[in-house]
């Protein structure tokens, strides 16, 4: 009696001790709808961001807030670089869910509707529900590219008590990027290669000749052997500090209308220096973005009163600079077509079908193509067009939802520009004329370059036919340039 008592109570000891141990892990929630997402990345070797300041201008609406100048006139209803995401199908309203979203290396510079923003690098939406009651929009012209956009077939979005909404969410992404293409002059086109470790797919040349448009095609590039994907890390790590041989990219922003340079993009000396217009060298290494953004600030506003709105400095690191013209392994030669096109949209509209199949809605792949005309076509220059790999897409821009929704699509293009290989040829021609003893010849390179306008004007207004170009004035006895004239505001 006393021996069964005993054994009944070790077998009830060890179930009890097997349920405590048992998994606890909660199955992850998932919704009915599907996130429907797509983003285009405007890039050019030369620039470590995507969409850079220096070459985006914002054209969102006025009750947006954008950390970038605003496009003037008609540009105002041109649509931008940028990124949607829409919610789409399920039950009516929706349970409430979040969408975190963040940058693992760069800032959003605009959001709508308004979230959670905390640092520049993470957006938060949070208590959204969707539900096809249309809410109180925010007023836009009918003119504006927005209002096109609100006609996508998506849910509308309110978050909390807030009786206002919208129909999608919209982000301004400006990521740090390395163009991962490298094209060469080839017998009939071009030899082109791919140095990330991510495929790159869908991939399409423009270059226009006195008779028309020309492309090539490419379906796959395949991953560069000599590459590896980035280790998963935390997002919330400390910043990198700025080292010798990495790559500053540093864009300013006058509070005044200032003629001088607006763009800075260099090596950082072995010593760790980088060269400032109207400074000279300063010390950088060891300091954070961030860090040395305060500090160009502070200098620009204790000489002069030279304002800045705003000054972005952006890091490229010395390894990723190396990726991208490192080893790329085998390449493509792409011949160009000998079909010709003269409209501008018909040599884009294979990405109608393109976009579609990858399960864009119509309303996104209209606006897509109009982003595509506006950016993707050069006059003269080889640009390039790609689908951004769904790897590398998560990778640049993570994401989390909660709960999980049935099927996500995230679609990512890339524009890449000023990737010519005729462009070296261009510039050692300008160069040549700079230097040509007869003035006519020299003023012209100048006036021929983007890069290369009148930016400075001397205090006393006497007029220098030899100042200004390429930030200074240039003494003919040599190729020194005088950098020490006093910029001054032009009223």
């Amino acid at each position: 009696m006393n021996r069964s008592l005993v054994l009944l109570t070790f077998v009830v000891a060890v179930v009890a001790r097997a349920q405590t141990t048992k998994s606890t892990t909660i199955p992850t929630p998932t919704a009915d709808y599907e996130l429907r997402e797509w983003a285009i990345f405007l890039a050019e070797p030369l620039s470590p961001r995507a969409n850079s300041v220096g070459a985006v201008k914002s054209t969102l609406p006025s009750f947006v807030v954008s950390r970038r100048a605003d496009a003037q006139g008609e540009e105002r209803n041109t649509v931008m670089p940028m990124g949607v995401i829409r919610i789409v199908g399920g039950k009516t309203p929706s349970p409430k869910f979040d969408v975190l979203l963040n940058i693992r290396s760069g800032e959003f510079q605009g959001h709508w509707p308004k979230a959670e923003n905390n640092r520049p690098s993470r957006l938060l939406w949070s208590n959204l529900t969707a539900d096809d009651s249309k809410p109180t929009l925010s007023q836009v012209d009918e003119k504006h590219w927005m209002t096109r956009l609100r006609e996508g077939d998506s849910r509308y979005l309110t978050a909390g008590r807030d009786t206002r909404g919208e129909r999608f969410l919209l982000y301004d992404p400006e990521p740090a990027f390395v163009v991962p293409l490298h094209v060469e002059a080839s017998s009939n086109g071009y030899r082109v290669a791919n140095a990330s470790a991510f495929e790159t797919s869908t991939l399409e040349l423009y270059k226009s000749k006195p008779d028309g448009w020309h492309k090539a095609f490419a379906q796959t590039l395949g991953a560069s052997r000599a590459a590896s994907k980035p280790s998963t890390q935390s997002l919330d790590v400390a910043p990198p500090k700025i080292k010798a041989g990495d790559t500053l990219s540093v864009a300013f922003d006058y509070a005044q209308n200032v003629i001088a340079e607006r763009q800075r993009i260099d090596k950082v000396s072995d010593s760790g220096d980088f060269v400032l217009p109207m400074f000279g060298s300063i010390r950088v290494t060891g300091k954070t973005t961030e860090q040395l953004e305060v500090e160009i600030q502070t200098r620009f506003g204790s000489n002069g009163g030279i304002g800045l709105n705003k000054v972005t400095v952006t890091l490229q690191p010395k390894e990723d600079v190396s990726a991208a013209t490192g080893p790329t392994g085998l390449s493509a030669d792409l011949a160009l077509s000998t079909e010709t096109f003269s409209d501008p949209k018909a040599l884009l509209s294979p990405w109608k079908d393109r976009l579609s199949a990858a399960g864009v809605g119509d309303v996104d792949v209209a606006m897509m193509l109009e982003i595509l005309n506006k950016y993707a076509i050069d006059a003269g220059r080889l640009t390039a067009v790609y689908m951004l790999d769904r790897d590398r897409m998560d990778e640049l821009l993570p994401e989390e939802v909660v709960p999980q929704p049935a099927k996500v699509t995230r679609v990512g293009l890339v524009i890449v520009r000023n990737i010519d290989p005729d462009i070296n040829n261009e510039i050692a021609q300008l160069i040549k004329q700079l230097g040509d003893d007869e003035w006519s010849q020299a003023r012209r390179g100048p006036e021929e370059a983007d890069v290369l306008r009148p930016r400075r004007k001397i205090r006393g207004g006497k007029s220098n036919p030899r100042q200004g170009y390429g930030g200074g004035v240039a003494r003919r006895s040599g190729a020194a340039i005088d950098r020490s004239a006093e910029v001054v505001p032009i009223n």
